[in-house]
């Protein structure tokens, strides 16, 4: 497969793409695009390696986990356009609706209803889903000011260094450690948005 980062490769991009590649029985190689299509091409290989990780080769087509649907509005946010293609539509998939921003302050402004956005208002969104690195408000940042905006929203922060995000999660937001395999996605937004989660943290 081919896998390309950004502008530039850092050493949490290259240990990801890695983990994607050895769970889907593939290896790493580089490449330099930009544009659109670098980012479409980016996400369908994403989705073919998340893809192999949801049905488990290992495991008879039988016996595949079978993934839990739902309702309900999703918010996501990831600076990685690659990443935040492809958790939109592992999210679609699931039969919930999605809006999705590149950056936390531009979610800060649609809770404050600053943005006009189609698919719901602020006030019908159920979970946030956040990536915690992020320029300028970190995910760890942007949930506790959501927690004051809006007292009770579930919110999901994902990233590929558990330790660092330990370190800063002081108010135990529920953490998901990527790479993860869509059925373990769609049982962690069900759980979190049936109200099923104690907010003490959930699969690392």
């Amino acid at each position: 497969m081919t896998f390309d980062t950004k502008s530039y490769i850092s050493k949490t991009d290259l240990q990801q793409a890695q983990a994607l590649a050895k769970e889907g029985e593939g290896a790493v190689s580089m490449a330099s695009e930009s544009g659109d299509l670098a980012l479409e091409k980016r996400a369908q290989l994403a989705s073919t390696l998340y893809l192999r990780n949801s049905r488990n080769s290992s495991m008879p087509p039988s016996s595949s986990p079978e993934l839990m649907t739902g309702e309900g509005n999703v918010v996501i946010i990831d600076d990685d356009g690659v990443l935040r293609l492809l958790t939109q539509r592992m999210i679609s998939k699931l039969g919930y609706k999605v809006e999705v921003f590149d950056n936390a302050r531009e979610v800060l402004h649609f809770f404050e209803e600053k943005t006009t956005r189609s698919a719901f208002k602020p006030q019908d969104v159920d979970l946030v889903i956040s990536d915690i690195v992020m320029p300028g408000i970190s995910g760890a940042q942007l949930a506790k000011e959501l927690a004051q905006k809006k007292p009770g929203l579930k919110i999901l922060l994902v990233s590929a260094n558990a330790p660092q995000f330990h370190e800063i999660n002081e108010d135990k937001q529920p953490f998901m450690q990527r790479p993860f395999r869509h059925h373990e996605l769609a049982e962690t937004v069900k759980r979190l948005i049936e109200g099923e989660d104690n907010g003490e943290g959930t699969a690392e």
